[in-house]
């Protein structure tokens, strides 16, 4: 029930809080939409240039310490992610997110 409530009060207001100390629920984080991001960096000063995904939806796959453990497959997944990496559609899935911005 606790993860529950976490993951509720993280889509209602993608301020992820830790209410247990027990760090299989993760630390205190803000989660960021893709589009809030951008914004902040204008908000700051700084000309939004790409919102990429870090990871994209790789990270999804069961198999994926699979693919990233084995050299040949990691280049694979690299290429995929590389792929879709701008796509605007799907940049929330990636469990990590990066702004750039330019001044």
């Amino acid at each position: 029930m606790v993860s529950r409530n976490i993951v509720q009060n993280d889509l209602e207001t993608g301020y992820h809080q830790n209410p247990t100390g027990d760090l299989k629920y993760f630390t205190d984080a803000y989660l960021h939409r893709p589009e809030a991001l951008n914004s902040e960096v204008v908000g700051a000063g700084f000309q939004h240039q790409t919102t990429l995904a870090v990871q994209g939806p790789a990270w999804l796959f069961e198999s994926f310490g699979k693919y990233w453990t084995d050299p040949d497959l990691r280049s694979v997944v690299l290429e995929l992610i590389r792929k879709v990496e701008a796509e605007p559609s799907i940049l929330g899935m990636s469990a990590h997110i990066l702004a750039i911005g330019r001044k």
